[in-house]
Order: C-alpha cells, then sequence, then structure tokens
C-alpha cells in the first residue's frame, strides 16, 4: 500500500475513526435515521460501498480483524436497501484468514 510511515500512520488513525462512527446498527454514513440510505434524493449506499471497499482492503493489505468485523453490520444495513447489489456484484479480493 504505502512505504510511508507517516502516511500508514495516518491510515491506522482514519481507520480507528471510521469504524468508531459505525453507528450500532451497522449505519456508517452522515444522514439521520429517517433519511437514512433511501432517503429523498439522496444515494447513500454509495458511501457506504465506498466505506466497506476500504476496510475490506485496508483488511486484505494489514490483517486488521477489527476492519474486517466492521464490515458484516454495514452490510447488513445496506442490505436494507431494496434497490443496493453494488457490493455483491463487484468484484474485490477475498479477505486474509
Amino acid at each position: 500500500m504505502t512505504d510511508s510511515p507517516e502516511l500508514r500512520s495516518h491510515l491506522e488513525t482514519f481507520v480507528r475513526e471510521l469504524i468508531a462512527t459505525q453507528d450500532p446498527d451497522g449505519y456508517m454514513g452522515p444522514f439521520l435515521r429517517p433519511k437514512r440510505l433511501l432517503g429523498s434524493g439522496l444515494w447513500d449506499v454509495w458511501g457506504h460501498y465506498h466505506c466497506l471497499l476500504g476496510l475490506l482492503l485496508w483488511h486484505a493489505e494489514t490483517g486488521d480483524v477489527d476492519a474486517l468485523a466492521a464490515m458484516p453490520d454495514a452490510s447488513a444495513t445496506c442490505s436494507a436497501a431494496p434497490s443496493w447489489t453494488a457490493i455483491n456484484g463487484c468484484s474485490m479480493p477475498a479477505p486474509r484468514r
């Protein structure tokens, strides 16, 4: 990913802070409950996709189990949106075991 210790340290902090913002129901985003995911004029799922992809790639790079553990909750939240299929249809690297 990077040979820069400063960037890696920044990314470690960023991932910890991202996970800390996750709502107990798995939601990772800026909108209040009534507008989450499918609120009028929103495409909130796009942000979730990028959070999930980032967490998956971070886990693949570092083996960070916390990043992987945050994904099922966020995925479950996104699956509540009937028109959402992006994460299921894209090609992503398999997580490290």
